[in-house]
């Protein structure tokens, strides 16, 4: 079977010092294609993105195993990287999905079932759609294919991205059809509308010397502004909890040619942080946020 670990680096080669490995129990060892995609790409995505789409890979591993008895590395190596093998499966592994990681060879799944999360289903297909897209850019070359020439390489790459194109708007789909399967949870909004941010501003809007809030529920004045500037930050300039943490009073920066403001947001070389959740940008790049000069002087 096969699991991810975390690896912990003693020198930064990504965005963090941890890498995450889809690992094979039985030989103890990392599988070498998510190794090598994990190495070349994904150590370079945040942690959470490097589990999301690993978790994927290993599900197509799980996969590939239960059907064909054997990893799909050794499939994959013993045929010269034939990448028809991958591509008359993928439709069998949606099922496989739809089903519960179940191979039934017997089963036809209607979609549209109550127990189906096809949003979910939609996320694992695109991550592994990206790895699929990583195993062409390596191994549909003439290094790799030598009995090829570039004009049929070139023409089984666009092929085999027109059928990923296609591919890409039916798992689309997914997600749309899962609004309608679980119509009783499907709310008519997509974010908060602006009744909800106004009531979410009377709770969370700071008490001052000319009134006091009886809404919000934290006492100490500091405090509140505090969350007020937190959630008014998440809220309005999309920050992440990790980049929020990266705020310092050096962050805020103002214009040499008006009276606006920059956020600007980098992230830490400190190593020794002991708070659960790190701080952190989602991507190596630095992010600009552009503020009023007049809120900021307000506040």
């Amino acid at each position: 079977m096969f699991a991810l670990k975390t690896i912990n680096l003693e020198k930064k080669v990504s965005n963090e010092n941890q890498i995450i490995l889809l690992f094979d129990l039985d030989s103890s060892c990392p599988c070498l294609y998510p190794m090598l995609y994990t190495m070349k790409f994904l150590r370079f995505q945040s942690i959470s993105t490097q589990h999301a789409d690993l978790i994927a890979i290993k599900f197509w591993y799980e996969f590939w195993l239960e059907k064909f008895s054997t990893s799909f590395c050794e499939s994959f190596y013993s045929t010269s990287y034939n990448f028809e093998i991958i591509q008359v499966e993928i439709d069998n592994f949606i099922v496989y999905l739809e089903n519960n990681k179940k191979i039934d060879s017997n089963l036809i799944r209607l979609r549209n079932t109550d127990h189906t999360n096809y949003t979910t289903i939609g996320h694992r297909i695109r991550s592994f759609l990206k790895f699929y897209n990583f195993l062409i850019d390596e191994y549909l070359s003439i290094q790799s294919q030598p009995q090829l020439t570039l004009k049929e390489i070139q023409k089984i790459k666009e092929n085999l991205n027109k059928y990923m194109t296609i591919k890409k708007k039916i798992i689309n789909n997914f997600s749309k059809a899962n609004k309608t399967i679980k119509s009783e949870i499907n709310h008519n909004f997509k974010s908060m509308n602006q009744e909800m941010i106004k009531g979410l501003y009377s709770v969370i809007s700071p008490s001052n010397s000319n009134r006091y809030n009886e809404l919000n529920p934290f006492r100490s004045k500091s405090v509140q502004l505090r969350n007020f500037l937190i959630i008014h930050l998440m809220l309005n300039y999309g920050l992440r909890i990790g980049e929020l943490m990266l705020l310092t009073t050096n962050s805020i920066k103002k214009s040499i040619q008006n009276h606006n403001f920059s956020l600007i947001i980098t992230n830490t070389d400190d190593e020794f942080d002991e708070r659960s959740k790190k701080p952190k940008i989602k991507m190596c790049k630095i992010i600009f946020y552009y503020l009023v000069g007049e809120y900021v002087e307000y506040y």
